[in-house]
This record gives structure tokens, sequence and C-alpha cells, in this order.
């Protein structure tokens, strides 16, 4: 899908989606000013409403079903933040709803017919797809030949054998390029991020030789896998894929549907969350704007989905300039009245309803950490980085079960992940639903929050 064509049609659609509506409704084209103002406010919404529920980007790509859900997920997104702000203004007596009905369901009709003459779907999910193998047995060549539809999606092929070395794989007339690698383990850890999935070619003779390899790839957020000969070695159920069988460690049901599903719920919700939430988010910034000097949001990068790094927001808790990445503990002179106030009931976290809007987060996932606490336990606690296979969240299955607050040893930490990997491994929206609940009635406080 060409993403760039879509955001000049995509509200030309929806434009004269609404005028057919009226025409429809009254029978006549020449619109009153109130619904032509409408119709121009929710065509420039538009692009808005359909990025923010996935329908352009790499989740456009992910097959015909996922990419309709993406779209009509964007059109209820678009109907919902008009019918919000014709409450706002109070105009919503002034649109009649079997217009506004209409407008949705033409407006949706249109934008799906658009999307099923786009060619090419196929092959844009497959780019969509960026994988590194992992080579302990020099089976890389032989592997990929015998599954041909891996040659469009294999970036990059790490030989992690006697002799380390890296190929980056050609692309059209690009013929592959090897250099040697001296250390294919530091290679993972700082490029691990750049890549969908990682596949682990190995040989039946002797399991303790990927040993080594395994633990690395644990350490990583990347989904993994092992080829169908490796993977006799594993006591895991198998997995049936585009590329075949495998085997993934701490697997997921949160699929491709999933995933699109809980992302137009996240951000429905997150939209929803921001409107009624403004009031509050005034005063807290008016209230941390007294207290003290400074910006009213705290911005910090963190790890996100696959660990990439993305940039969380907060409500600034600490006196301006003074947050070293150290954990605040009981009683922390850096942190303001307001800001322990707002730490104590979480209520700092509430900018980070736009992480979600911005598809950065979720409602619900694992919590983000500082970096610097990441990488404090990351070669201390198994799978720590797996936590980050998801979005990561502003509640979640850690929280609800009182580990909030400062974390400080290994076993706090060990605590944590097992929570956060429980929940990868349960996800469902009923999980989701519970959580949410949960954190309205308890999830909220605590006494280590400082």
């Amino acid at each position: 899908m060409k993403t760039p064509l879509h955001i000049i049609t995509d509200p030309l659609l929806v434009a004269l989606a609404g005028l057919l509506a009226y025409v429809l409704r009254w029978g006549r084209i020449d619109a009153e000013f109130s619904y032509l103002l409408a119709i121009t406010l929710g065509a420039m919404a538009t692009p808005v409403a359909l990025y923010l529920s996935g329908s352009y980007g790499r989740q456009a790509s992910m097959g015909r079903g996922a990419r309709s859900l993406s779209v009509v997920g964007g059109v209820l997104l678009l109907a919902l933040l008009l019918s919000a702000l014709s409450v706002i203004t109070k105009t919503s007596s002034e649109f009649s709803r079997i217009w506004m009905f209409s407008w949705t369901l033409l407006a949706t009709i249109g934008l799906l017919a658009v999307r099923r003459q786009d060619r090419g779907e196929t092959q844009a999910s497959v780019n969509a797809t960026r994988v590194l193998v992992c080579d302990h047995a020099g089976r890389a060549s032989s592997f990929i030949q015998a599954h041909p539809e891996l040659e469009r999606i294999v970036d990059t092929v790490l030989s992690i054998g006697e002799r380390a070395s890296i190929t980056q794989m050609g692309r059209g007339n690009l013929e592959p390029s090897t250099e040697d690698c001296e250390n294919w383990r530091s290679y993972l850890v700082a490029n691990s991020h750049r890549y969908d999935e990682i596949w682990l070619l190995g040989t039946r003779n002797d399991p303790s030789d990927l040993l080594p390899a395994i633990l690395q790839l644990t350490a990583t957020p990347v989904r993994y896998h092992f080829d169908p000969e490796t993977s006799r070695l594993l006591q895991h159920p198998l997995r049936t894929t585009s590329q075949g069988v495998s085997v993934e460690l701490h697997a997921s049901p949160l699929d491709t549907h999933g995933r699109i599903l809980k992302s137009l719920i996240d951000r429905t919700l997150a939209a929803i969350g921001v409107v009624v939430a403004l009031p509050l988010l005034a005063l807290i910034s008016v209230l941390i704007r007294l207290e003290s000097a400074g910006p009213v949001l705290f911005r910090q990068q963190r790890h996100g989905l696959n660990g990439r790094p993305i940039p969380v927001y907060k409500f600034r808790t600490m006196v301006a300039g003074s947050d070293d990445g150290v954990q605040a503990t009981a009683g922390d002179h850096r942190v303001t009245r307001v800001g322990g106030f707002l730490r104590r009931y979480s209520l700092d976290e509430l900018p980070q309803l736009i992480n979600v809007l911005l598809g950065q987060m979720s409602l619900v996932g694992p919590r983000p950490h500082p970096m610097t606490l990441n990488h404090q336990f990351m070669h201390e606690v198994d799978a720590l980085m797996q936590r980050h296979k998801v979005k990561p969240g502003i509640t979640g299955w850690a929280q609800i079960n009182g580990l909030r607050g400062a974390t400080t040893t290994p076993d706090d930490m060990a605590r944590r992940i097992a929570h956060d990997i429980y929940y990868i491994e349960h996800w469902s929206l009923w999980l989701d639903l519970k959580i949410l609940v949960l954190t309205l009635i308890r999830g909220w406080t605590g006494d280590n929050a400082y």
C-alpha cells in the first residue's frame, strides 16, 4: 500500500461519503454550512484517525483481514472524535443521526473498496518482515534454498560458528556482502532491534553447542525461532508459521489480528480518556508549574516493542534537572510535594495516553523500565528483554499484583519479569479487561510507590 497516495485519497473519499449521505438524507446537494464544516473537519482528521488505527504503515501490510479491521476501526474512531467534538461545542442537536450513521457506513464501504483494489498485497506483507538468520552450522545457504520464500525477507546472515561473519543479503541487483565479525554476541545486543524475527540454525549432533546462542537470543526482545531440525532438541510445542514449522519460546496468543484489535481498542479508549481527563490534565499542569520552575512533562527514552527506544511521557514529579536516572525512594528529596502525590496515585503516568495514541504503548502491557534499569539486570535475570515482545503498557499484570515502585534487587526484578512473561503467554482481551478493572479498583495506589 502506498501510504502517501492514501493520505490524499482517503480524506476525499470521506468528504464525498459525507456529501452523498446528505443527498440521500435530504435529496439535495446544497448542504447547510454546519454540515459542510463537519464534513471538512472529518476529512482533515481522516489521516490522523486512520494512522492511529494502524491503517497506515507496517500494520497495513499484514493481510486483508487485519487491514480491513484497521480501516473500520479508523472510521469508528473518526466518528467518535467528531461526536465528542459536537458534544463539547454543544452542537450535537444540529446534526441528523441518520446522516451521521449513513456517512460512517458509506465512508467505511468506500475506503474498504479502494483498498481491495490495491495490488501486491502479498509482496507488501513479505517486505514488511526483516529476518536475521543466526547460522551455527554453516547451513544458511541450503536452508534458504530449501525455503525460497525466505529469500525476500532474510536481511542478514550472522555466522556464529568458529569463524564469525556478517552477510548482508542483496536486494534487487545488489550482491550479498560479507565481513568478519569479532564478537557476534555484541552484534546481537546492539542490532537485534533492527529485525522482526531471528532464526537459529543448528544441528542435532550436540545440543550443548547451541546453548550460548540460545541464551544470547533469550536476552533480546525479538521473536526468535528454531528451524525444524534444531527444534527436535527442545521440549517446546511446535508452531506453524508462514515459513513452515518452528519453535518460538515465550510465544504469545497475541497474533497479527490480535495486535490490530488490541491497538484499535487501545487508541479508542485512549482518545476517550484524553477527552474525559482534559480538566484533570490541565489542573495537574498548573499545579506543577506553580510549585516549581521547569517543564510540565518529563520525557525519557525507554525500551518499546522489540527493544526499540521510544520516548515515554510523564508529568514531572521531581525538581527540574535533578533526575539522574536513579529510582526514587521513600523520602527522596528530589520529589516535589505535587510530584509525591502524583506518584502515589500514579497520576504522573496519565501523559502516556499520548504514547498509546501514537502506537508506541498499550493501555495494558509490561511497564517500560528506564534503560539503565534494564541494563543493570539484563545479565542477572533470564528473559528480561523477552518482556519487550509486546508493547509496554501503562498498567500491567505485575502492577495489579503489587509489584509497583522501585526494583532494587535481582529477586525483585525476577518476580516482576515472571508476571510479565505470564501476561505475554496468556494474553487475551478478557485478561486486558480484568487488568484495567483491577487497576481502577486497586492498582493506582501502593505503599511502595514513591
